[in-house]
């Protein structure tokens, strides 16, 4: 099955079941379906310039082969499609499949005289799939682009996920662009590369909005209800931005101790000086004389306190 994308240009869409189990559904997936921030034109000209000298820099990617066979087992259709795109995608040619049922996947070479031909289906009774029908041959030229057509945030995301998380999550969109083109040959955008930097960090701390959503449920719970103590800073756009969140039976000089103590540790990774301005509620202020916070916090609890009293 195909569809237009934004440009007018046909791309190959992988076709899901409904009666599949969830974890092997595939949704369509064009990369786009995410937030994209709103950078100022010239910043946004910056990534570009920096994303094509990325793959100038390396002009001979490390291409891991990917093998594909009759009789080849996959934990789920998930996993099949995953590996069957994959393969696609190094061996560069483009992919359509045919409704999938319940039971199987059928896919062809998107050129209509090429006889390249994958088939699988559920093991009986199993979760798991097999090929049973491969025609390996291509009669086309398949697709010789960099940018192949397939390649989207949800792929980038599938492939790298477990290699973002071996990395302490510490890799940048440029990182994401430089792995993808060393191992699979394929170019991405910056904006591809930072949607799949996003969905594998939704995948492992859950989505902000969801969290956000709990923060008042979590602050009624308990037979007496529970106090609510946060940090708040402002982002790059002047906007607020939550830091920390501590829930708590009531609000007092113990819990005030133990939230910024907790909070201590990554304020002081911050290298410029930090201004403090608080309501010096129930405990606040006391807080500040008591030994085990650091001088930096102490010193900005206390010159937030002079400047409100001037």
């Amino acid at each position: 099955m195909k569809e237009d994308d934004q440009q007018g240009n046909t791309v190959p869409v992988e076709s899901k079941s409904s009666d599949d189990d969830d974890e092997d559904k595939v949704e369509e997936d064009n990369g786009d379906e995410d937030e994209v921030p709103n950078f100022p034109h010239h910043v946004y000209a910056l990534f570009v310039r920096d994303s094509n000298d990325l793959y100038e820099e390396d002009p001979e990617p490390e291409v891991q082969g990917l093998t594909l066979t009759k009789g080849m087992e996959f934990a789920s259709a998930k996993a099949y499609r995953l590996h069957l795109k994959t393969y696609a995608i190094v061996e560069k040619f483009v992919i359509v499949s045919s409704k999938s049922e319940s039971y199987m996947i059928r896919s062809k070479c998107e050129v209509e005289d090429c006889k390249w031909e994958c088939n699988a289906r559920r093991l009986p009774h199993q979760q798991a799939w097999s090929i049973w029908k491969l025609v390996p041959e291509h009669t086309c030229q398949g697709n010789q682009k960099d940018r192949h057509p397939m390649v989207n945030a949800r792929w980038v995301a599938d492939v790298l996920d477990q290699d973002f998380r071996d990395h302490q999550n510490s890799w940048s969109p440029e990182d994401f662009q430089i792995r993808v083109w060393r191992k699979y040959q394929a170019k991405i955008s910056y904006q591809t590369a930072w949607r799949a930097r996003n969905k594998i960090l939704v995948r492992i701390f859950g989505s902000f909005d969801k969290s956000y959503a709990l923060i008042p449920e979590f602050s009624q719970q308990g037979k007496y209800g529970r106090v609510l103590l946060a940090a708040t800073a402002l982002d790059a756009r002047n906007g607020l931005f939550p830091l920390a969140i501590y829930i708590c039976r009531s609000e007092n000089l113990e819990n005030w101790i133990k939230f910024l103590e907790a909070l201590d540790p990554h304020i002081l990774k911050h290298r410029r000086r930090i201004t403090f301005i608080s309501d010096r509620q129930k405990g606040l202020l006391s807080v500040v004389r008591k030994r085990g916070l650091t001088k930096r916090v102490i010193s900005s609890y206390r010159q937030s306190r002079l400047r409100s009293k001037t």
